[in-house]
């Protein structure tokens, strides 16, 4: 029986379509909660993984206060629901659900 509520609410990858590989990190520090299935691989996932890093505020949760649309300053926190990653032969689709990090790999539609 799993210890944390992080662990036991993780989503079942295994039916999004289309998808050719799929795992689930810890969003805090990148750890392997479920290991890389299919063509995704460990190399993969840390690569993605320094990419939302790079990003910034997206593992945190917020837009770091920033000016919204209407020019006004906030406060309020708003994290990300997805980010896709593009590359010409294929995709992955990133989601922070709680505190893990949703990862899918599929082939682009080019």
């Amino acid at each position: 029986m799993p210890s944390s509520t992080a662990t036991s609410t993780i989503i079942d990858l295994d039916s999004i379509p289309g998808q050719i590989g799929h795992a689930i990190l810890h969003a805090s520090d990148g750890t392997i909660l479920r290991p890389p299935t299919g063509s995704l691989t460990e190399q993969d996932l840390m690569i993605v993984y320094r990419m939302m890093l790079e990003i910034g505020t997206v593992l945190e949760g917020g837009t770091g206060g920033k000016d919204d649309d209407n020019n006004t300053y906030s406060d309020e926190v708003e994290g990300f629901q997805r980010v896709t990653v593009g590359f010409k032969e294929v995709s992955y689709a990133v989601t922070l659900g709680g505190s893990c990090l949703y990862i899918v790999k599929k082939k682009s539609s080019l």
